[in-house]
């Protein structure tokens, strides 16, 4: 086999133009998480979200901000037989209001319960970011709350199950797969599970988190 110079001169392009389309456009990509309040969500539940997020992510992440855009749920979203909404439904429309290319992650937070297309019931799901747009997240505290088991009111609870659930989905985000070692990437079948499993990644899981990072210039 051999090449011509004009074949070695389409595949130097060809190289080029992979190299563009796979590494460069990282690089214009912000490491901040956004959050965006849907519907009726409690503010004061987001800004705790927000600090204990940037604790969770120090030195990993730039900053966690506060979108300004207000994000209603629509009749279309839910499903009447079922009393749920279609979470798939939701992440589309939320992909359309920020479609920002200054965001390393969107996260969208909601009260309501929310099923997909495979599952009866969902806490989360995750969308991975791709080429120069950002992953995408929508986080249901519906089923996180003791109350929706017939038990007593438990803020501090909640809240750490919000968090783990949104650590859990960033890390999707941020390439991880479930894993089954000790870590925060464990799937979560009931909520039994997301109270045994702990708020950190493991070792391996590590790696992988700051690999994907080390994609975006410090001063992002």
């Amino acid at each position: 086999m051999y090449f011509t110079f004009k074949s070695l001169y389409y595949i130097k392009i060809f190289i080029h133009l992979n190299k563009q389309l796979y590494v460069t456009p990282f690089y214009t990509m912000k490491k901040t998480i956004l959050l965006q309040r849907i519907d009726q969500f409690d503010q004061g539940k987001l800004l705790k979200l927000k600090k204990n997020l940037e604790w969770n992510f120090k030195g990993l992440i730039r900053k966690v901000e506060i979108s300004k855009y207000s994000f209603s749920l629509l009749e279309s979203f839910y499903n009447n037989s079922r009393k749920q909404y279609d979470v798939h439904s939701i992440l589309e429309n939320l992909k359309k209001l920020l479609s920002s290319k200054d965001y390393i992650c969107v996260l969208g937070l909601l009260e309501e319960d929310m099923y997909s297309r495979t599952m009866n019931f969902i806490f989360g799901i995750a969308e991975k970011s791709y080429l120069n747009f950002p992953g995408y997240i929508i986080i249901s505290t519906c089923r996180l709350k003791e109350q929706f088991y017939g038990r007593e009111k438990n803020e501090s609870l909640l809240e750490l199950r919000t968090l783990k659930e949104a650590v859990h989905e960033i890390g999707h985000v941020f390439g991880l797969n479930h894993c089954k070692n000790d870590c925060v990437m464990r799937f979560s079948e009931t909520i039994g599970d997301t109270d045994k499993k702990p708020l950190t990644f493991c070792k391996s899981c590590s790696l992988v988190v700051k690999d994907f990072l080390l994609k975006f210039p410090e001063k992002h």
